[in-house]
């Protein structure tokens, strides 16, 4: 007759019962509005337990959306004191080539492209099961940590920094240890632009500053006529990094403690573009178009079929189109589980699943049937509508070109309307040559970063391989995205160099495994990758969430119908 401890459905009420009987209050899962609602109504006089989530983010594969959000209303709050991720660590078993455990000989492991090989539930026959649910921590079983990692970093960070008026110079630092002083550590900073000007880069003295208390740092630097000079030509930003300045029992001299970044101007608007090249009608009903520095063909369906500048190889292995699925991650619904719908044991893990829609509407499948193609003033216009294999339509593809001698203008409008309730991407899509391997990106990084998960990501000019760009889930899923872009460089690996600059903030993603691959394997040691590289260039992507065993993705990061916009000059970055 002992009492269960187990996860219930919790009210503003229920929070509150129980203070003759508890410590603390321990919710599991709750949602953000539920626990801002206990802390803005409940004083300490009348109820002195603090508020601490026995659970509150599942970290099953690419998961720990809203971290962030949860953190502020922690720090914001009376009595709010934290919570308990689960879990620290995925619970996989490694196997060697025959599928046998390993055990602890740890160099019998089973290595493939797509990662070691991990077995998690019914991979040995096991039954009843529950899949891959002991997958979900924030480290992989051999302890490397997942990218929700960094945004664990930055969302519990001890050292905070804000300014009301970063471009005046003047910042106030808090020191929110609890017990330590400031004295191990060293405070730099380095100031970038994303313009081509080189960063700029310092050090500031520190006090002694005892826990709680907070000092101002002024940095005389910033108004000056040099560097305002670099903040009226690009987009400026100043970042601070808190690091160790000896080592301690947990961390080495040099480890970041803490961070906090700060937009100094925004980017300059880019002039309207004005036609200097024109396209030539074919035959076949394509447009074609060769200047000295390019030559690029937009078929007779009005896409981007190819483009070539000179001295490089041709970009495009498929046309530029409409990009409206991604391969589903575990929180969006769990693949595994596919066959036991419908069973009521197994209603959990399908109740009110974000994929369901996506794989009715077979949104990796839609097509555009073009309506419209015509120049105007020196501008390509085509219309398209959206429609998905059962020949629902869910909106229309505008596209708009305009030429110049050396670059591209591209913009499109698409306008979704109320057929599929939400989204998980809206964007552009293409296949290049696989040489097309490497990028260079001015927008959040280095690692992974989504909607609702992007606090631990900074600003900067980051290159990638397309393997650095692949995240090794035990259970392939969507993975890779990069967001707040304002340029992305593609390189051929030779002299081949593209560029794509927007006035618009995009993201991106660039997978060497098929979307169809990521969703028919169930193991990251299984994946064979494509004969091609697959580019993702978003207008909206949905955030992460962490549905697999709490809330959804916050309706501010979910991706509705309407119009969204992308537009992109186009260039030789050579």
């Amino acid at each position: 007759n002992r009492p269960e401890w187990g996860q219930g459905s919790h009210t503003l009420d229920s929070l509150k019962r129980g203070k003759f009987a508890t410590d603390i209050i321990a919710p599991m899962y709750p949602p953000i509005s539920l626990i801002e609602a206990w802390d803005h109504s409940t004083e300490a006089n009348e109820d002195g337990r603090p508020l601490i989530m026995c659970e509150y983010s599942h970290a099953m594969g690419n998961s720990n959306g809203s971290l962030g959000d949860y953190w502020r209303t922690i720090r914001s709050s009376r009595g709010i004191q934290g919570g308990f991720i689960w879990d620290w660590v995925e619970q996989g078993i490694a196997v060697d080539e025959q599928g046998k455990p390993v055990g602890l000989n740890h160099a019998a492991v089973s290595t493939k492209e797509g990662g070691n090989a991990w077995r998690y539930g019914g991979d040995f026959g096991d039954k009843p099961t529950d899949f891959d649910f002991c997958l979900n921590g924030l480290v992989l079983p051999d302890r490397r940590p997942k990218p929700a990692m960094a945004e664990c970093l930055k969302a519990q960070q001890p050292i905070h920094i804000k300014s009301e008026h970063p471009a005046s110079g003047r910042f106030l630092l808090t020191n929110a240890m609890d017990f330590s002083t400031l004295e191990n550590l060293v405070l730099r900073y380095v100031i970038f632009s994303e313009g081509e000007a080189d960063s700029l880069e310092g050090e500031i003295a520190l006090p002694l500053l005892e826990s709680g208390a907070s000092t101002e740092i002024v940095l005389p630097l910033i108004v000056q006529p040099e560097l305002q000079l670099m903040m009226c030509q690009a987009q400026t930003f100043i970042r601070f990094e808190s690091s160790l300045k000896e080592a301690t029992p947990w961390a080495e001299a040099g480890h970041l403690v803490a961070w906090d970044e700060f937009s100094l101007s925004s980017a300059p608007k880019q002039a309207f573009p004005i036609p200097q090249a024109y396209l030539e009608k074919q035959k076949d009903g394509s447009y074609h178009l060769e200047t000295e520095a390019y030559e690029a063909t937009i078929t007779a369906d009005g896409l981007l079929g190819s483009l070539k500048f000179v001295g490089q190889r041709e970009l495009l292995a498929s046309p530029l189109t409409i990009s409206l699925m991604r391969c589903p991650t575990e929180n969006d619904g769990l693949k595994t589980l596919q066959a036991n719908k419908g069973r009521p044991e197994y209603a959990f893990y399908h109740e009110n699943k974000a994929f369901g829609p996506w794989l009715e509407h077979q949104l990796d499948a839609v097509a555009l049937k073009l309506v419209d193609l015509h120049l105007e003033e020196g501008q390509l216009c085509s219309e398209h509508r959206i429609l998905t294999p059962a020949n629902v339509e869910l909106g229309s593809f505008r596209q708009h070109w305009v030429f110049s001698s050396d670059k591209l203008y591209y913009s499109v409008n698409i306008i979704l309307n109320d057929q599929v309730k939400e989204y998980p991407r809206v964007g552009l899509k293409c296949d290049l040559d696989k040489t097309w391997s490497s990028c260079r990106w001015f927008g959040l990084g280095p690692g992974e970063n989504y909607p609702d998960r992007k606090d631990g990501s900074a600003m900067g000019d980051y290159y990638a391989h397309v393997d650095e760009l692949y995240e090794p889930y035990i259970v392939p899923q969507d993975h890779g995205e990069r967001t707040q872009l304002r340029r992305l460089d593609l390189f051929d690996g030779d002299t081949g160099g593209v560029r794509l600059r927007s006035s618009d903030l995009f993201s991106f993603a660039l997978h060497k495994y098929s979307l169809q691959e990521l969703w028919e394997k169930l193991h990251a040691d299984q994946l064979v990758a494509d004969s091609v590289n697959h580019l993702y260039l978003d207008a909206a992507v949905r955030g992460v969430g962490t549905a697999t065993c709490g809330p959804d993705t916050l309706e501010r990061y979910r991706v509705r119908s309407g119009v969204h916009r992308l537009s992109f000059t186009i260039s030789s970055s050579h």
